[in-house]
């Protein structure tokens, strides 16, 4: 189990993230993936992670209540975002789980894991983090 805490928690219409020393948990409403401004969605991960990281960290996607991510903002945050260096995915259904197979495709190199446990997605991901931070 992780020993990390909570540094900050965020609510918008787009659901919850908290964010940790090394890596933040976004866990989206259900009408987020219907969204027609995700884009939005985006700059506010990245608002947060401007304000809070200034070393490597790592994202994860508690998908409670979505199934997958926009592969297009998947690709473009790799290029916009230098300090983001890991991609976890909680998922609770095999339809999340093929989305995130497909989802990999615009992660190629980039380290990136499909997890069915929120805890077991922290600690791997605390884990890349520390390893590219000790670098």
């Amino acid at each position: 189990m992780i020993c990390s805490e909570i540094v900050q928690q965020y609510e918008s219409r787009f659901g919850r993230i908290d964010v940790y020393d090394r890596y933040l948990v976004s866990t989206l409403n259900s009408e987020a993936g219907r969204d027609p401004n995700r884009l939005e969605y985006l700059h506010w991960i990245l608002a947060i992670t401007e304000e809070h990281f200034c070393q490597p960290w790592g994202f994860i996607g508690n998908r409670v209540n979505a199934n997958a991510a926009d592969p297009a903002l998947l690709a473009r945050a790799r290029k916009t975002v230098p300090l983001w260096r890991s991609f976890a995915v909680v998922g609770y259904t095999s339809r999340t789980r093929e989305l995130f197979e497909l989802e990999s495709l615009v992660l190629n190199g980039f380290p990136h894991c499909y997890f069915e446990a929120l805890e077991c997605a922290e600690a791997w991901t605390d884990t890349v983090i520390r390893s590219v931070r000790s670098q």
